[in-house]
């Protein structure tokens, strides 16, 4: 029992562990594949081969979009392609023979030309960048207009790059090496960013992927190579281009906790554009990184440390507001935990102004490779503080702090998240992980506050649309939605929130997979025919105006407790809620963690009762060799006989015969007699069945 006793005391701890890290939340609505299909439009590109699908670029109402030897001009209304603005750029036949001959069947699908990175210069000019079968080429394109007499020449025939015809309307004037700009596969994660006419890259410069970097293509400034304080096998999600310096967000093995085991952070890193890297080098002087801090807070907090999609920045707040003058400079990122941990996935909030602050406070460093990492104190701090400003000159600062810079490019303060926690949290399996997000940033809803509302993308084809109602605690954010947009094996990679003022038909959120771009509406506000259910989805886009409708400040509406017993048509009583999840069972923490005390608690008992019959079996084998082994040394010690008796009925080791049951003697102890030398003994002869209720 005092196995249970100590079972049982563990039950405070399990159902404190359970609740700490585990959150779920239930749908407003659940809308399936089938209904949503025929309200969506869809971009397939070739269909016969992975395009991998990247969205490069959005002009007024057109997107250009990167794909397998093309770069397509989409329709942001219709989704259809411009024929005479689509790029196409095939590999040549010497760089597609070479990538098959050596990857053979292993990436053959890739030896073609994914276009990954575009930007836009003065006119009609476009710098594009692609892998061109694991051989990156970087080329300057210029739109020519229906009058341009159009050059018919084979690609991959003519060598001449001046003089190779593209897709109508496009000219090359210059082709060039694009290592450092595009990565080799087309499934690597990088990122680039084009501004003030230089191409700010984060990728890798070789095949294997052992050499990456962050990269400004026209001085060819870069990170220190092969150095893992720099950048140690990073995954880059997005760029921005932020007043005088270019963020990008990562993931990364983290150096500073090798002692503890290999781990993933995230980070956000920063260059100044203006740097001119060192005197005599060709490396950043103004490379930094910070660790993102996505997390449940708690005495021990609950980590999700790998980031995987960053939103647009936008001027917003990740709480309810109605005073504008609360908004800031704001980005949504989604997390997961590693593969090997408690599945779980989160969406966090992170200002810039809490970002910029992280780089104003401590440097981290160890003092050898034994040591613990830990801040560096402020008086070694050079002045001005290096993470602080942008220098005009980089070339002109002096060696001790540029051995500084070298030296200590981490940062000690992580960037927390806005309020604390994260908006958003997954962590019962409910579906894919999180995969991408999106945020249509302030949306005015009839309450009069304004609303971020979040898309987010997952690995199983799913949109979940979600907002902050304001409530305290974890839970304050709801999924107003839960969409299934793609294939339930068709991850998303990319979402886009696409909106033209005083145009609502323009308002689309675009859906990125590898081989499908689709696009759909914001919100759905008039498939809800009543008040109550209006109501309930807790929409900042509806309100119910005799019909549930969108884009007034008049209305009834309750987002922050979806209550709609306001409703005057009466249809909040009669109206049943019903679990909006039907493919899955939704288990509660609370539902855990009872069902694991349970089972503690079983398993205890059965425990305990197979011990129990597990003893009882062991005390009467016991006896029953106890009670041989008296007869073995003893025997019948009748009068006249010997310790062996030579009579074969009371041999005990006597096989019997055929038609015999064996036969067992057991002398039965009286009390002693003072005539004979050892007492009396009285024999008698007894079955195995009657053995087993005579004891000694």
């Amino acid at each position: 029992m005092w196995h249970i006793a100590r079972c049982l005391l563990l039950v405070p701890v399990l159902i404190s562990c359970v609740g700490s890290f585990t959150h779920t939340w239930v749908p407003k609505a659940v809308v399936k594949h089938e209904e949503i299909s025929k309200k969506i439009l869809r971009f397939e590109g070739e269909k016969t081969e992975p395009d991998y699908f990247k969205l490069l670029l959005q002009e007024n109402d057109r997107l250009i979009v990167g794909a397998r030897n093309k770069m397509y001009n989409i329709s942001v209304i219709d989704l259809e392609q411009d024929e005479l603005r689509t790029l196409k750029w095939p590999p040549n036949s010497k760089d597609n023979t070479s990538c098959s001959s050596m990857y053979k069947d292993q990436h053959k699908d890739k030896c073609q030309n994914f276009i990954k990175v575009l930007g836009k210069m003065e006119g009609e000019k476009y710098y594009v960048c692609g892998t061109n079968a694991f051989s990156p080429k970087c080329r300057i394109y210029e739109y020519k207009h229906a009058d341009y007499p159009y050059r018919e020449v084979d690609l991959n025939v003519t060598e001449d790059v001046t003089e190779q015809a593209q897709a109508p309307g496009f000219e090359t004037t210059k082709e060039f090496d694009g290592v450092g700009a595009s990565p080799y596969d087309p499934e690597h994660n990088s990122t680039a960013i084009f501004t003030d006419g230089k191409l700010f890259s984060a990728t890798v410069a070789d095949r294997l992927s052992r050499d990456p970097l962050i990269m400004e293509r026209m001085k060819m400034i870069r990170t220190e190579q092969h150095d893992s304080n720099m950048l140690k096998d990073p995954h880059f999600v997005s760029s921005y281009d932020i007043d005088e310096k270019i963020y990008f967000f990562l993931r990364e093995d983290a150096v500073e906790n090798i002692n503890c085991g290999k781990a993933t952070f995230s980070r956000v890193a920063r260059i100044c554009k203006n740097d001119e890297g060192r005197s005599g080098t060709s490396v950043w002087t103004s490379f930094f990184k910070a660790r993102l801090n996505c997390s449940v807070p708690g005495e021990i907090p609950f980590p999700f440390d790998e980031l995987q999609s960053m939103s647009d920045l936008s001027f917003g707040n990740h709480h309810p507001t109605n005073d504008p003058k609360q908004r800031s400079r704001i980005l949504y990122g989604v997390f997961n935990t590693p593969a090997n941990s408690i599945e779980g996935s989160a969406v966090c909030a992170f200002t810039l102004a809490d970002i910029e602050h992280a780089f104003m406070g401590q440097f981290k460093a160890q003092q050898t490779t034994s040591h613990a990492w830990v801040p560096i104190p402020v008086e070694n701090n050079p002045v001005p503080h290096p993470a602080q400003v942008c220098v005009n000159k980089s070339k002109e600062l002096t060696d001790n702090t540029l051995t500084f810079i070298r030296n200590h490019p981490l940062m000690d303060r992580s960037v927390n998240p806005a309020g604390g926690k994260p908006m958003l949290i997954q962590t019962q399996g409910l579906g894919g992980r999180f995969s991408a997000i999106a945020v249509d940033p302030q949306v005015l809803a009839s309450d009069g506050f304004y609303y971020d509302v979040m898309f987010v993308g997952t690995t199983d084809g799913r949109v979940l649309k979600a907002v902050n109602t304001g409530k305290p605690g974890l839970d304050s954010s709801v999924v107003i939605e839960d969409i299934q947009v793609l294939g339930q094996h068709e991850a998303i990679r990319e979402i886009k929130v696409l909106r033209k003022h005083g145009h609502n038909q323009h308002e689309k959120l675009i859906i990125v997979s590898k081989d499908n771009i689709v696009s759909m509406p914001l919100h759905r506000c008039g498939h809800y025919k009543t008040c109550s259910t209006c109501l309930r989805l807790q929409d900042p886009y509806c309100a119910w105006l005799d019909t549930c409708t969108t884009h007034t400040t008049r209305g009834l509406q309750d987002i922050r407790n979806g209550d709609a017993s306001q409703c005057r048509d009466g249809s909040y009583k009669i109206e049943k809620e019903e679990n909006p999840r039907t493919d899955d069972q939704i288990y509660t923490a609370s539902t855990l963690a009872v069902a694991c005390v349970v089972a503690i608690v079983v398993a205890a008992m059965i425990g305990f009762f197979i011990g129990y019959r597990v003893s009882l079996c062991r005390n009467h084998t016991r006896n029953t060799e106890t009670m041989i082994n008296f007869e073995q040394h003893f025997g019948s010690l009748r009068k006249n006989g010997s310790r062996h008796s030579g009579d074969t009925s009371n041999n005990i080791f006597q096989e019997p015969t055929k038609n015999t049951a064996k036969m067992l003697t057991v002398n039965n102890l009286s009390a002693k007699s003072p005539n004979l030398p050892n007492g009396s003994l009285e024999s008698r002869t007894i079955t195995p069945q009657q053995a087993s209720r005579t004891y000694i």
